[in-house]
């Protein structure tokens, strides 16, 4: 389909596209029209679908027949018009029909707004501090002993005054104002004391018991605690301590390390923990230089962004940030009560936020399109590859492209790419 497009370029980042329609392309959108109605329209005396176009003019009138034809195809000119003249809308257009007539061209006007154009700095201004962290002899010993803190044996303590770092087996009745709540209860329960596993106030208090004893724990629950029947009221707790136990460390052998970690030596051990470690340090510090140099580029790039885009982008943060509080049993209303902050004040903080999200998104699109960065068939099947490894279930790249995700894959793998890129052409300093 070939049609005429105009662009014209108006205030801020908006763009008007006069378009025009040949003659003959609306003919056969009108033909169309005409025998969808046909198919739709019940009109005594003619079968469903064999209607003639002139009957269809008398019951409906011609405008009709028009309006359903632009109804149907205006939106398949305008994305021609679109790809035409290559610009990015960024929302939804505002489309004027000019002029429209039997048997003569359509002309149309669509106004949209689109992603602005960003003017780079050169690369080389980019100058960010290289460093070469190295992992610590005590960060090693750390593992190792959280490795034996897991094989550690408890062990009974009658006459030991419980501490931090002791466990303590209890059985515990709790109640608010007289009456139980949830999770106010437990028998037998085994406590590491100072492990934060319950409430840090119910911990402290039992620290200084021993087996036998049995102690009353009053507290005030925090104002915060997703429970908003208990939340802010005082607790009482009758708690008997059963029994006091002791944790006891595995020795650490040649012969304990081959039977539980299946390494031939201590020395073996030691040297797969530091590589482990010196790995993921290497990779964050790799990670933490990309933020850097995407921060510095974004801050000296000119670019006059949107604020559509912004208030898109800060919707998509707030929706983050209350799946992150669901998944963590809480709600947007405690939080914003527990830091006495509005929900206005949430939102500025997260157009600030989105701010800068919005720029550097936008200066990584106009590396990708300056550099003419593509993505190949062999980098979507490695991603895929690598996000099956991360669940349970594997992936297929059809399955991706049923529910539209295939799309939002290869944008992720570009954005990556240009951030690569970048990073290979800024100037590192030592630190």
């Amino acid at each position: 389909m070939t049609i005429k497009t105009e662009l014209k370029k108006l205030e801020k980042n908006n763009v008007e596209l006069l378009v025009e329609v040949p003659a003959e392309e609306i003919k056969k959108s009108v033909s169309q029209a005409y025998e969808n109605i046909s198919k739709k329209a019940k009109i005594p005396g003619f079968r469903t679908g064999k209607i003639p176009p002139q009957i269809i003019d008398s019951h409906f009138g011609k405008d009709y027949v028009k309006r359903e034809a632009l109804q149907t195809d205006l939106p398949k000119y305008y994305s021609q018009a679109v790809n035409d003249s290559k610009i990015k809308p960024i929302a939804t257009p505002d489309i004027e029909i000019v002029k429209i007539e039997e048997n003569k061209s359509l002309k149309f006007k669509a106004k949209v707004e689109v992603e602005p154009r960003v003017e780079l700095p050169n690369y080389s201004e980019i100058k960010v501090e290289q460093k070469e962290e190295k992992v610590k002899k005590e960060q090693v010993e750390k593992q190792i002993e959280a490795i034996r803190d897991r094989f550690a044996e408890l062990n009974k303590a009658p006459a030991k005054v419980a501490s931090v770092g002791d466990y303590v087996l209890i059985n515990f009745d709790g109640k608010v104002n007289g009456k139980e709540f949830e999770g106010g209860s437990a028998k037998n329960y085994l406590l590491e004391i100072g492990s934060k596993t319950l409430m840090p106030e119910f911990e402290e208090q039992l620290a200084g018991t021993k087996a036998g004893d049995i102690k009353q724990i009053t507290f005030s629950i925090p104002v915060q605690n997703p429970n908003k029947e208990i939340a802010g009221k005082t607790a009482s707790f009758k708690v008997l301590v059963k029994e006091v136990k002791v944790k006891k460390l595995p020795e650490l052998t040649d012969k304990f390390v081959k039977e539980i970690v299946g390494f031939d030596s201590v020395k073996d051990l030691r040297e797969q923990i530091e590589k482990d470690m010196q790995q993921a340090l290497d990779k964050q510090e790799d990670n933490n230089y990309k933020i850097e140099a995407l921060r510095q580029l974004a801050q000296k790039s000119k670019v006059d962004i949107p604020k559509s885009m912004v208030e898109e982008t800060a919707n998509q943060i707030m929706n983050e940030f209350e799946m992150t509080l669901k998944n963590q049993n809480a709600n947007k209303e405690d939080y914003l009560k527990a830091r006495k902050m509005t929900e206005e004040d949430l939102k500025k903080n997260f157009i600030k936020t989105a701010e800068v999200r919005t720029k550097e998104e936008l200066v990584l699109k106009s590396i990708i399109e300056k550099e003419k960065l593509e993505v190949t068939d062999a980098e979507v099947s490695k991603k895929i590859d690598e996000l099956s490894k991360e669940r349970e279930k594997p992936i297929s790249k059809e399955e991706l492209e049923e529910k539209d995700l295939i799309g939002y894959l290869k944008s992720n793998i570009l954005l990556n790419k240009a951030l690569d890129m970048l990073v290979t052409k800024t100037t590192k300093g030592d630190k």
